[in-house]
């Protein structure tokens, strides 16, 4: 609950995903079916790098323009320290109200002086806080539920925020740090980002088109390994 607690929903269902996978490894011998499964899905997803790629080709766009793109608007690490007062959607309304005060009257006692970490391991309800004084592993957009990241995102180096209200009930944050990512970790989805704009869809199909042209059909025996040019021609 202490690793999950905040989650936002991509992250969530990410996880299923991925936990659901490696359950079925695990617990079920492999399949030639499952087998086949994942790795169309592997396949699936390198044609769609590769279209990507042909896309920004074909209108020019090189790699100086998408790091420029990027750093106009750069992704960032955050590392966060907060407390939060627990009332859920379901909580009633003097719940609410008693969770948004202990909130507030926490945030006064911050703003007077008394150390974050200090107060987050006295009133905050979250499991684990006491240990860590609110202290939060290092997330990124998608890793919190929308307003804490934007709460947080928000706030310079230091910073400590005014009572923010989500989904989990009413938190009180302070920015640790903020790392902006490198580009080319942050490339892929650049990529994604504007080959989506360009449209581009003829370009793909005139790259695809000369990569059949290129496939030779051989005796079974003498087949090579596939690649992910043949893969094109699936």
């Amino acid at each position: 609950d202490a690793e999950i607690r905040g989650l936002g929903v991509e992250q969530l269902e990410l996880l299923g995903a991925v936990t659901a996978v490696a359950l079925s490894r695990e617990m079920v011998a492999p399949t030639r079916a499952g087998t086949l499964v994942l790795e169309a899905g592997a396949r699936e997803r390198r044609i769609l790098r590769l279209r990507e790629e042909v896309i920004l080709e074909a209108s020019g766009v090189t790699d100086a323009d998408l790091e420029a793109r990027y750093q106009a608007a750069p992704e960032y690490e955050l590392e966060v320290r907060h407390l939060v007062l627990l009332a859920e959607g379901w909580a009633s309304e003097a719940d609410r109200e008693r969770a948004r005060s202990e909130a507030e009257a926490a945030l006064r006692r911050i703003l007077g002086g008394e150390p974050f970490a200090e107060v987050a391991a006295e009133v905050s309800e979250e499991p684990g806080a006491a240990t860590r004084g609110g202290l939060l592993r290092p997330g990124r957009r998608g890793t919190w539920v929308e307003p804490f990241w934007e709460a947080a995102l928000a706030l310079p180096e230091g910073g400590t925020s005014g009572v923010v209200e989500t989904p989990f009930g009413f938190h009180v944050l302070r920015l640790e740090s903020r790392t902006p990512l490198s580009f080319a970790e942050a490339r892929p989805r650049v990529v994604r980002s504007v080959a989506a704009t360009l449209g581009g869809g003829a370009a793909w199909e005139e790259a695809r088109e000369r990569a059949l042209d290129e496939v030779e059909i051989i005796a079974p025996e003498e087949a090579p390994r596939p690649t992910l040019r043949t893969a094109l021609a699936l």
